[in-house]
């Protein structure tokens, strides 16, 4: 029996992916060891990576839909050239191994990071806008580009590409984006960078990934938003929801860039030097010291409000949930496992 494979089904999007397909029918996975959070029955797990070419080879067989939500997140935004091979390698690997299993679509859920501002006389970004390489020194925004353009370039291979905005819900392991909703709601952000975002629920997100898959052309890219808001005034939603005080400090972009850049120096620097250190409990807070994220900061700074009209009319998809119960939704989730 035909089966859609998910790569990247452990993670946020990927895990709501996972659970919507395998509402619909048999579905694969590709794990690295973990499983998808909350489980979902019904998925055959196979162990792979994205680096390893035999693996994917094997997740590939007998497979006609790949709806990828996996791909290289950089977590520091100063290590570009690192992350750029990593990625385009990546990228490459599955590229080969959908060739060879002859797929019939590929999903690739992209980045809202490859989106660029409004054309001149618009007030919000389409499908038409696109980043300019380089236009931003960050790895994330540098790979996320690279990544959908091998894709899309890609010869023999059917691929469609999504692009969610900034997503929140339930179900974000590690967490992502998240950890915002996470810092107001621990009363640990004081501060932001203004700017002009839009937002959506995962849920909303994996039924646009599926719908995708089901009607996208190929070659074409949809945005998958939801509600266009002020920064601000969403954050201080969050705060409302989460009973916590309303961030109340905008910082200037080139003022919290610098910050980001420290930190994350910083934060480099001492996770090289936790590796020459013998075990002890100086680890815990060496490996992961309080940091300021570049790719968050260069996010909220170079966000716009986008149109979600090209995935309504060419895919018949349309949001559902909107921002106040994405919000409660995310912070629930987070007090069921003890992160708030």
């Amino acid at each position: 029996m035909a089966k859609t494979l998910v790569l990247g089904g452990t993670g946020f999007i990927g895990g709501a992916v996972v659970a919507a397909a395998a509402a619909r029918g048999p579905v694969r996975g590709l794990t690295r060891g973990r499983r998808a959070v909350p489980p979902v029955d019904g998925v055959e797990w196979l162990p792979g990576d994205l680096g390893d070419p035999a693996s994917l080879e094997a997740a590939f067989a007998g497979v006609d839909t790949v709806l990828h939500a996996a791909g290289h997140y950089p977590r520091l935004g100063i290590h570009k050239s690192e992350a750029l091979a990593r990625g385009i390698a990546e990228t490459r690997n599955v590229i080969a191994a959908a060739r060879a299993a002859r797929v019939k679509k590929l999903v690739y859920v992209s980045s809202l990071s490859t989106l660029g501002p409004p054309r001149a006389g618009r007030d919000e970004a389409d499908e038409g806008d696109r980043y300019v390489p380089g236009a931003v020194d960050n790895a994330y925004f540098a790979v996320k580009y690279a990544m959908e353009t091998e894709l899309l370039a890609a010869r023999d291979v059917p691929v469609v590409a999504v692009v969610p905005t900034f997503v929140f819900g339930p179900g974000d392991v590690k967490p992502t984006s998240g950890r915002l909703v996470l810092a107001v709601a621990r009363h640990h952000l004081p501060a932001y960078v203004e700017g002009h975002v839009n937002v959506v629920d995962v849920r909303d997100v994996a039924e646009g990934v599926l719908a995708a898959a089901a009607k996208g052309r190929a070659g074409e890219r949809y945005i998958l938003g939801n509600e266009n808001v002020v920064l601000s005034e969403w954050l201080a939603l969050v705060a409302e929801r989460a009973g916590a005080p309303e961030p109340s400090i905008a910082l200037p972009y080139e003022v919290a860039r610098a910050m980001a850049v420290a930190s994350e120096s910083a934060t480099d620097a001492t996770r090289k030097l936790s590796k020459t250190l013998p075990p002890g409990p100086w680890q815990a807070f060496i490996r992961n010291p309080v940091q300021v994220s570049l790719e968050a900061v260069d996010l909220f700074h170079h966000a716009t409000w986008v149109s979600t009209e090209k995935a309504a009319k060419e895919l018949g998809w349309a949001p559902k949930i909107g921002k106040a119960r994405s919000i409660d939704d995310t912070l629930a989730d987070f007090k069921a496992r003890g992160l708030w």
